[in-house]
Parts: C-alpha cells; structure tokens; sequence
C-alpha cells in the first residue's frame, strides 16, 4: 500500500517535471526565434504563385538567357559582385569571395523589393524533364536527394552554407530556364533557393515545381 502511494507520488513528480521542461524548452525556441533577422512564421501560410503558361515556358523564341563568356560573366551574379569579379579572372574571383563577403551581397541583395518566381504543374514537368533547355534543381537535403530525386536533376539545399550554396549556384548551366522543387505541399526550400537565384543571382527564368518530390513520386509510381 505504501509502495503503491509513493510510486504514484513519484509519477506525479516525473509528470510534472517533465511538463515543466517541455514549458521551459518551448519558451526559449520561441524567444530564440523571434530574436533572429528571418524568424519562422508562427502559422504556416500557404503561397499562391502564378502558373506560367506553356506558350511561355517552351517557347524557343522567348527571352531565355543567352550563354555568357567570362567577360560577360557579371550578367549571371548580383550586380554587387561586379566590381570583385572585375578585378580578375571570373573563376579565380569566385574562388576569392570571403564568406563575410558572400554574406553581405546577399543581405544587399535581400533588401531590395523581391521578384517572385511562377510555378509549373506536373504535366509541365512531364515535358520539361529530359528537355535540354531545362535545368532541374532539387532543394531538398543532400541525404533525401541519393535516396531518389526528378530524372536528370541537380542537388543545390536551399539552407547549405552561404558559401558552398554559392559555389554550387555559380555551377549551374546557363542560356537555359531552371526549375527549383522540394518536397512540395509545405516545403519552402525551393521558394527560398528560386527566390535567391532570381533577386541575388540575377537569372531570369526560374520556376518552381510545386507539387514536388511528393506529388511527383506518386503520380509515377
């Protein structure tokens, strides 16, 4: 009987302790959150971007960007980097870039007024897959990329370090059009990693994938 009343005693204690931890914890996340320059939004909101049409997205004739040279290189980068990559050589520029530097042309960048990338649909897809006029970015982890991703397409983690994501960015073909994807349905990272190609990295026809790895997956077995 005393055994009984104190192991009830102990549980309630463990509870409670518990609870307490589980309050504690949940209070410092969100102090910790709000405390950072790009906190988490509380409630998750869905966006709603634009479709783009199929008359624009294979149209041969459109403004698709053009392939550069090495001295036209500042065209595809920020248009803070040009007065860095001027200095020398375009490749052994990039090499250069401190990270303090990269950090800051991308807070630069981020402060101006945004440009939002449009969405393709999974029978877009179908076409754009295997068409060499498409470059395909997964912006999921590296880790969910080797077990399966879209045919053909690259891995670019949209949260990577700023200098390792920017080293792969300046990687990426160009004089094509790019679509960015995730996991779809709450997955930010293809918004964030399209969104930093098109306001820090200046390309011009990125899309996004909405409906992902997920939809993607199911819809082909």
């Amino acid at each position: 009987m005393i055994i009984s009343k104190i192991s009830k005693i102990l549980n309630k204690q463990t509870l409670n302790t518990i609870l307490v931890i589980i309050g504690v914890s949940a209070f410092l996340g969100f102090i910790y959150n709000i405390l950072q320059p790009n906190p988490l939004p509380l409630i998750f909101t869905p966006k709603h971007i634009d479709k783009v049409a199929d008359s624009l997205l294979f149209n041969q004739n459109d403004d698709a960007e053009k392939p550069i040279q090495n001295k036209e290189i500042n065209r595809s980068i920020p248009k803070v980097l040009n007065d860095t990559l001027k200095k020398s050589d375009s490749t052994l520029a990039r090499n250069e870039l401190s990270k303090q530097e990269t950090q800051e042309n991308f807070i630069k960048t981020n402060e101006q007024e945004t440009k939002k990338p449009k969405s393709v649909t999974f029978d877009q897809m179908k076409k754009i897959v295997g068409n060499p006029n498409f470059v395909i970015i997964d912006a999921r982890r590296p880790e969910e990329f080797k077990k399966a991703h879209i045919p053909g397409a690259i891995n670019i983690f949209a949260l990577s370090d700023v200098n390792e994501k920017f080293e792969l960015i300046m990687t990426i073909p160009v004089g094509k059009k790019y679509v960015v994807y995730c996991d779809g349905g709450n997955c930010d990272l293809s918004h964030q990693l399209a969104e930093e190609m098109l306001n820090s990295f200046g390309f011009t026809n990125v899309y996004i994938y909405e409906g992902g790895w997920d939809e993607w997956s199911k819809k082909n077995n």
